[in-house]
Parts: C-alpha cells; structure tokens; sequence
C-alpha cells in the first residue's frame, strides 16, 4: 500500500530533479526503517564504538545516526547520556555547514545533557568534551573535536 501511495505522489510532481529528490529519500527512509527492525543482532557498544569512530574521524553526521539508533533501544537513564551526544554531533554537523544558530543551539542542549549526567558508561572523558563543547559554542569556530577515553 505505501509503495502505490509512493507512486501516486511521484506521478503528480512535475519537476524531475524534485521527483528524484523525493524517490532518493523514500529509498533512504525505507532503507532506515529496514535497518532498524535489523538492530536485534548489533549490541548496544556496537552502535557506541562505530558512532564513536565517526565522531573522532570528523563525520558528525554519521556519528549521529549511528548514536541515534543506539539512543532509540535505550531506556531512561542512559537515554539522556546518548540524547547529549546526538546534539553533539548535530551540533558540530550544523556548525560545519555554517548554521551557527543550529549549531549553538544543539552545543547547548548537549552540554545541558551531558552535564546532568553523572555516570560515564562507556569510560570517555565526557568532562573534557563538555570543555571543547563550550569552547566552540562560545566562539564558534569551526576544529576538530574528539572524545577520548579515560584509562
């Protein structure tokens, strides 16, 4: 039923590049949605360390689907811990393609929820990324931000 209402909706569109854009993400959302209900055999630190690794190497954008995935299998506590490094990366993502109020302010939510959170599940240094955070809020400029582990 929602392939033919895809259908319908593409056929009424006059504009070619505008019918493309919306099949690419209808692909996009079902691909999302198929790799979602596929999650029971990827572990929790799975989703962690592979958004961690896109974190660290710059890709933000990535980090954060990765982390949101993660965040939508978690319950409360720890919701709040994944919700902060989300915004992060939102955060960072909006701040490299040059939306500065986006930017600020998701850096803010994410400081926000890192900050309330005491625990640390994963052993990285979240008070040193809060720090970084701040940094670039406060003068938004654009660097690298990493997280590092505590050993």
């Amino acid at each position: 039923m929602q392939a033919t209402n895809h259908r319908c909706q593409i056929g009424v569109v006059s504009n070619e590049d505008t019918r493309v854009s919306y099949l690419a993400s209808s692909v996009l959302q079902l691909t999302n949605h198929l790799y979602i209900n596929s999650l029971h055999g990827v572990t929790s630190l799975d989703l962690f360390e592979k958004g961690l690794l896109f974190f660290n190497a710059g890709d933000y954008y990535q980090a954060h689907e990765d982390w949101e995935d993660l965040w939508r299998v978690t319950s409360k506590p720890l919701r709040i811990f994944y919700q902060g490094l989300i915004q992060a990366a939102v955060g960072l993502h909006h701040l490299h393609k040059g939306n500065h109020l986006g930017a600020r302010g998701q850096l803010g939510k994410s400081i926000s929820h890192l900050t309330s959170f005491p625990e640390n599940p994963h052993s990285i240094d979240t008070q040193n990324l809060i720090e970084q955070l701040r940094s670039i809020r406060n003068d938004m400029q654009v660097r690298p931000v990493r997280i590092v582990r505590i050993k």
